[in-house]
């Protein structure tokens, strides 16, 4: 039988355990971590509770909050036709940046990491890989409004 220690030294059940982050923000991971009293067995679990992600058809896209001021994200995308050239257009502070990128052959965009850094009063953004089969796009929140609890 699996069981925890209560504050009050008292055992309980795992299943009547209830892991909950509570308040979060959109993106960040969670990572749990589960191990016996000798360490000989152990879990663990990677889980963002609210993601920032599209679906377009097969194509997927999501954005991991990966910094504690909320300026830097990890994009990653699935579902792509192997091999394609996509254009990568991102809106952020009253820019539009594009960039070519080539899909893997997997289907799988190659990671990228955008960092916000432009003092602006204007903290939206929007993310959009467009290929010949779907468009997914991704708007979402940065600097201190990314860092706000959900």
């Amino acid at each position: 039988m699996l069981a925890s220690v209560k504050e009050s030294g008292q055992p309980r059940r795992l299943e009547d355990i209830t892991l909950d982050p509570g308040p979060y923000p959109n993106g960040a991971v969670w990572i749990v971590a589960i191990a016996s009293d000798d360490y000989k067995l152990s879990a663990f679990a990677k889980i963002i509770p609210h993601p920032i992600s599209s679906r377009d058809g097969a194509c997927t896209l999501s954005l991991e909050l990966i910094s504690l001021h909320g300026s830097r994200f990890v994009v990653s995308g699935a579902g792509f036709a192997p091999n394609e050239e996509v254009d990568i257009e991102l809106r952020a502070s009253g820019h539009v940046n594009h960039k070519k990128d080539r899909v893997s052959s997997d289907g799988s965009l190659p990671l990228d990491v955008v960092s916000h850094g432009s003092i602006s009063s204007d903290f939206s953004a929007r993310y959009l890989v467009k290929a010949l089969s779907c468009r997914p796009a991704v708007e979402y929140e940065w600097g201190e409004a990314a860092l706000k609890r959900h």
